[in-house]
């Protein structure tokens, strides 16, 4: 209370001072009825809620009523436990006499600064006065002041109509007879607020606090959005935080697991190099076990044994039979392509796009994959491979229901390039993929049968399309005066574009 009264020196309304008075009686009033007094009130020891309400606080000086000290338990404590401008004459006296009209005293000094808004400093207790008496040599006495006039200057200040006036008197009367209990003082408070002075005070509070209560209710208000807002933020930021850690941790799981996937890709790559270093060694061995045969076969053949002869097939047979090969070798049992070992090399390969068409049967798709690669095999100058855009296709392979022997329609020279034709759900003959591929080509071939193996001899001339495309310089006819462009470099154009 003491800093809401020290904030300014203009008067309180009416109505709160009556309520102050009467939360403070109250308050006191419930102590006295448990024998409790509490020797210590002052404007520091009570609280305000809200600014209206008042409680009473700090009971660490309570007594029990009517206790009284003998001077040879005199302490200074004992002497003045509580504020010594709240304190009554009894309680200041030798020996000090607390009871609960003490607390009555304090609750009229408390009024007198309620009422004036300033602190409740007394004058001296003594005035000093000069007697003639035979009795005192001196010729002076020491009297006691009145403690209404110790306070006169505060009480000057206060109208002398204002109805706590009378009531703070009561209670500053110096003994402590003529004081008013708690009990009576809440009584007189509860009549007060039964007055129209009361209740004018409290209408014309309202009035004036609504500018005041809406300001206050608007800045409330921004405060509240601002708190708001800085708590939105601050969830915000923890969110994001939080956010980050995860994607820390899940990028570090990722990193190591990374790591792990490098390191088994590595010993991977390790054991399938040694993998194929074995192959290698098995298809090298098994090769040379086959040629071996097939010169010993050749032999025999020249000699005229035919035991012999039979002999070497079957172990020739066996030999191929049981020769895994290379992957890509394995799969390829029925023929083989040779004759264009010396046509062209990888770094200047030329690349033929080869459809093939949905209604070809299935049946077929493995001759010529096999078809594919042994032409890529045996030139290296060429790659032939499978191409889902029928527009760039060089070569496009059908199929038909009809049951007769595959057919092959223009070459690859052509601006549309070539067509192969395979009916039946079935190969009618071994080697037919990769001749009708090599006819495409335009080279001249030639088909052997030997054992279980189909080989085809190629043969190619100087002016093979594939070997002019092979050759074929695009800046020579870019640069030429002549306004005629070959079928040839047609298709030589097609294929770089």
């Amino acid at each position: 209370m003491t800093r809401f009264l020290d904030r300014s020196h203009e008067p309180l309304p009416y109505h709160v001072e009556v309520n102050f008075s009467h939360d403070i009686a109250l308050a006191l009033s419930y102590l006295h009825c448990n024998g409790i007094v509490h020797r210590d009130l002052s404007s520091n020891n009570v609280l305000l809620i809200a600014g209206s309400k008042a409680k009473v606080t700090d009971f660490g000086m309570v007594k029990l009523c009517n206790t009284h000290r003998s001077k040879a338990h005199f302490t200074p404590l004992t002497l003045c436990p509580g504020t010594m401008a709240y304190m009554s004459p009894e309680a200041l006296s030798e020996p000090p006499v607390y009871t609960e009209k003490l607390d009555s005293f304090s609750s009229g000094v408390l009024c007198v600064q309620i009422m004036t808004r300033q602190f409740p400093d007394p004058g001296d207790r003594f005035q000093v006065m000069e007697i003639s008496d035979p009795r005192i040599p001196s010729g002076k006495v020491k009297v006691d002041i009145p403690e209404i006039e110790r306070r006169r200057p505060h009480i000057d200040l206060i109208d002398q109509a204002h109805p706590l006036l009378s009531v703070a008197l009561d209670c500053l009367k110096d003994r402590d007879q003529e004081r008013p209990s708690c009990h009576e003082l809440c009584s007189y408070m509860s009549t007060l607020k039964a007055y129209p002075k009361y209740a004018e005070s409290v209408q014309q509070s309202r009035v004036n606090a609504k500018p005041t209560q809406s300001a206050n209710r608007g800045s409330r208000e921004r405060e509240l959005q601002q708190s708001q807002q800085i708590q939105d933020l601050q969830e915000q930021l923890h969110a994001l935080s939080d956010q980050l850690q995860d994607k820390e941790q899940e990028n570090q799981q990722q990193r190591q697991e990374i790591l792990r996937l490098q390191t088994v890709l590595t010993m991977k790559d390790e054991q399938l190099a040694h993998k194929h270093r074995q192959l290698q060694q098995k298809e090298a061995a098994h090769q040379q076990e086959i040629q071996q045969l097939r010169q010993q076969m050749h032999e025999d053949e020249t000699d005229g044994s035919k035991s012999t002869s039979y002999d070497t097939r079957r172990a020739l047979k066996e030999a191929i039979k049981q020769n895994p090969g290379s992957p890509r070798l394995h799969c390829l049992p029925f023929y083989k392509c040779q004759g264009l070992q010396d046509l062209g090399d990888e770094s200047h390969r030329v690349h033929v796009p080869i459809y093939i068409h949905e209604n070809v049967h299935t049946d077929w798709n493995y001759h010529l994959d096999n078809a594919i690669y042994v032409i890529n095999q045996a030139a290296p100058g060429l790659n032939l491979y499978k191409s889902d855009d029928l527009g760039s296709a060089r070569v496009r392979i059908h199929g038909s229901s009809k049951d007769c022997i595959a057919e092959t329609r223009g070459k690859i020279q052509s601006k549309l390039g070539a067509d192969i034709y395979l009916h039946g759900k079935c190969p009618n003959k071994k080697g037919t993929s990769v001749q009708k591929l090599l006819q495409a080509l335009g080279f001249e071939h030639e088909q052997k049968h030997l054992d279980r193996c189909s080989v085809v001899d190629v043969q190619y001339k100087p002016e093979c399309d594939i070997l002019r495309l092979m050759q074929f310089d695009p800046l020579s006819i870019i640069t030429s005066t002549s306004n005629e462009i070959s079928d040839v470099d047609k298709v030589g154009l097609n294929l770089i574009s």
